[in-house]
């Protein structure tokens, strides 16, 4: 049987994922109604998690997604110190 605990974070999982499709789409209709231009990220650049990974993940991503997919990674907010490095990694 499976445990409470588990279903919990099952729960949560499934709850922070559709509240975060939920805001996406809310966000992307507000920026289609103001007829600026806009981008779409599938990252929030200010998020914790991937302020201290994103060094870890763009290499991987514009190694493994075609060139179109990956478009985006132009205007990810990175350290410069991190930027340093991660040219260096990409272009060796």
């Amino acid at each position: 049987m499976v445990s409470y605990l588990a279903l919990a974070f099952a729960g949560l999982a499934v709850a922070y994922v559709v509240n975060t499709y939920r805001c996406f789409a809310i966000n992307l209709a507000a920026a289609k109604k103001s007829g600026l231009p806009y981008i779409c990220m599938p990252v929030y650049t200010f998020n914790r998690f991937w302020l201290t990974t994103h060094v870890l993940w763009l290499p991987i991503i514009k190694k493994t997604f075609p060139s179109s997919w990956t478009t985006w990674t132009e205007y990810v907010v990175t350290h410069p110190h991190c930027e340093r490095y991660y040219y260096t990694v990409i272009c060796s």
